[in-house]
């Protein structure tokens, strides 16, 4: 069983820094978007290969200008990208940690860390293939109209339900998705079979 080392503030997916001179050879230092807007890569080499190929492809198809002004405190925008109708790529894209639940799934409850509430998760199953990648960017204060990458992942994970940005299509979302258990670093003590009150 996984147990979590680090901590990922307000939900997001915490990002292990690795020393520049071991930055994984396929990372780029920029990407740019469909509006011709400037996003610094702050993944500092901690994605895979795989995904470093298809950050400048999701990237170019990402249009800031759609983006609202302000959505939290911290400016930071989850953006999912359909690779689907791409021609010059492989697919599927990449393997995905949150699949689709059913009845007869067993489901359990836990934190990820302890600065995070309760999430769903589904025993006994593996990762599923999808098209999606998913970025998190943010807006770069000290230069209007530049961006910054800080994770990436294959699949889509819209906000928790104890998460502040949460929302009613979120929350529909979580009510037959999950995280794959064998593959969700957790903390131990806190699993349970009981849903949280939210």
């Amino acid at each position: 069983m996984n147990t979590a080392q680090n901590s990922p503030k307000r939900g997001y997916r915490h990002i292990s820094v690795i020393p520049s001179s071991t930055r994984h050879p396929a990372a780029k230092g920029h990407y740019v978007t469909k509006d011709g807007r400037d996003v610094l890569d702050k993944t500092a080499g901690s994605l895979s290969a795989q995904l470093y190929r298809l950050l400048p492809i999701a990237v170019s198809e990402v249009n800031t200008l759609a983006l609202p002004e302000s959505i939290n405190v911290s400016d930071r925008f989850v953006v999912s990208i359909s690779l689907a109708d791409r021609a010059d790529i492989e697919h599927p894209v990449g393997m995905a940690n949150i699949v689709e639940t059913g009845s007869t799934d067993r489901i359990v409850w836990a934190k990820k860390d302890s600065g995070c509430g309760y999430s769903r998760l589904v025993v006994g199953r593996q990762p599923a293939p999808t098209d999606t990648v998913t970025m998190i960017i943010k807006r770069r204060h000290e230069a209007p109209g530049k961006f910054i990458l800080l994770n990436a992942w294959c699949g889509i994970e819209p906000p928790e339900l104890w998460h502040d940005d949460r929302s009613e299509e979120s929350d529909r979302f979580w009510e037959n998705h999950a995280f794959l258990f064998e593959y969700t670093p957790i903390l131990a003590a806190t699993i349970t079979e009981q849903p949280p009150e939210t």
